[in-house]
């Protein structure tokens, strides 16, 4: 009996089918036991070396809440918050929500971790308190120095008072007020602004943010030009000499000012897919700007008429002018950026790595600008975030609108190193350096400037 050679292959596929169902239930079987003696031993880090290999063929609640307790226990959180959403849609239950929502916190996925938390049992509930509504959740102060090496300009100042409130559990609320005085030996620069910032809960992880701002900054030259003279003035005939000697004081003035008012508002999402994070924003810039310049000039003389040497009379001269320029002009800028950054898994993720596009735009340009940056944690909870930026002799503004660089300055380079050197339950105390190598719109002069701050963010219970 000929047996057809499409039966042969459809023997031997179920054969194969049969053999990968045994070979994965006891690959599975084997993950089980091997996890489980592991978790038993609290031996953390077998544990995730291990789970990693079964988790390639297996996945069922066990090896994940296992898996997710573990990347717990090792601080790597990210990992943690993936594998304990898998063992939550798997088995709901109390106990893996409860790790979900530590992870969900200390990752900063605030409205998720709210969720996770309302689903949670009244008792565990009460034990944890964690609030959901905070009239004041926490008080951020920042201030400091900047110098610089150029001789014209005076150190100048910066304060930052920021406030955050969580109204509701899908919606949170910061508000910001900043001051930047830059004086100098011919002119001075004060910049206020206000920010506020809305950041909503969408749905499935989105989040919306829209920040807003409210930009006035007065800027005062004062150039002066002093010169005294002392002349002599001859003219020879055939009679004799005739001489004039002048002597007196020639000044002038120029008095800018210029008091612009400007208005930010932006929009965008962000989310994270496991361990990339992805953020769009869009904004528009409209400024109003005034500006006043009076040129004074003023001349005294005081003249000797002398003929032949013999002194012939005095007079003293005055001559003054005055003269004003005024112009109001509005200048509409847009804004795009996306940001983009990954949390490295090899590095137990305390490396994170990441990039911000500027693309600036008005009715008859497009700039574009990229920020490379990394977050990396040096011990404990002290992290360190470092930035890189070049911007053209236009306006951006970063971090939810609190960094406005919209003085038009042409900044050639610009690096961060920001790093919370205490962290505690109540508080986090933050030092930031920034160099930065300036070519100023004011003034035209290029130069270095150095900032320290300092950062004291209070939690409110």
């Amino acid at each position: 009996m000929r047996i057809p050679l499409a039966g042969i292959i459809f023997f031997l596929a179920l054969v194969q089918a049969a053999y990968c169902q045994i070979s994965r239930e006891l690959n599975c079987f084997s993950a089980d036991t091997i996890t489980q003696r592991l978790f038993l031993q609290q031996n953390w880090k077998d544990l995730v070396k291990t789970g990693k290999f079964f988790t390639k063929k297996c996945d069922f609640y066990f090896l994940n809440i296992r898996m997710g307790i573990a990347l717990f226990n090792e601080k790597r959180f990210v990992g943690s918050e993936i594998f304990l959403k898998k063992a939550v849609s798997q088995n709901d239950n109390p106990y893996a929500r409860e790790y979900l929502l530590w992870s969900q916190l200390i990752n900063g996925n605030y409205f998720m971790a709210k969720k996770t938390f309302s689903k949670l049992p009244a008792d565990i509930r009460s034990r944890i308190n964690l609030k959901t509504k905070h009239v004041l959740e926490s008080i951020y102060l920042e201030g400091g120095v900047r110098f610089s090496d150029n001789a014209l300009f005076n150190p100048n100042t910066y304060a930052q008072l920021l406030l955050r409130h969580v109204p509701s559990k899908n919606l949170d609320l910061e508000q910001a007020y900043s001051i930047f005085h830059r004086p100098g030996v011919n002119s001075t620069l004060t910049q206020h602004q206000y920010s506020i910032n809305l950041t909503f809960s969408i749905s499935n992880g989105w989040i919306m943010q829209i920040p807003m701002s409210i930009i006035n900054y007065d800027y005062r030259s004062l150039k002066k030009y002093d010169k005294t003279y002392d002349t002599l003035l001859q003219y020879i005939d055939t009679l004799g000499i005739t001489e004039y000697r002048f002597k007196g004081k020639f000044n002038n003035e120029t008095n800018i000012n210029i008091h612009p008012w400007a208005g930010i508002i932006q929009s965008g999402i962000k989310k994270r897919f496991r361990y990339v994070s992805l953020k769009n924003d869009v904004a528009v810039f409209i400024e109003r700007k005034k500006i006043n310049v009076k040129y004074t000039s003023a001349d005294t003389s005081h003249v000797d008429e002398y003929y032949n040497n013999v002194w012939i009379g005095s007079k003293n001269y005055y001559f003054s002018s005055d003269t004003n320029y005024s112009n109001l002009n509005w200048y509409f800028q847009g804004q795009f950026v996306s940001d983009i950054n990954y949390i490295v898994p090899y590095c137990r993720e305390r490396l994170i790595l990441g990039i911000k596009f500027f693309i600036p735009f008005t009715a008859k340009q497009i700039f574009i600008t990229a920020s490379p940056y990394f977050t990396i944690n040096l011990w404990k909870k002290t992290w360190l975030h470092v930035s890189y930026l070049y911007k053209g002799g236009y306006y951006i503004a970063d971090n939810n609108l609190n960094l406005t660089l919209n003085h038009f300055d042409v900044i050639h380079s610009r690096l961060l190193l920001n790093a919370n050197v205490i962290n505690t339950r109540w508080f986090t105390i933050y030092m930031i350096f920034v160099h930065e190598n300036i070519t100023d719109n004011f003034t035209q002069n290029r130069y270095n400037t150095y900032s320290v701050f300092t950062g004291l963010k209070f939690y409110l219970p």
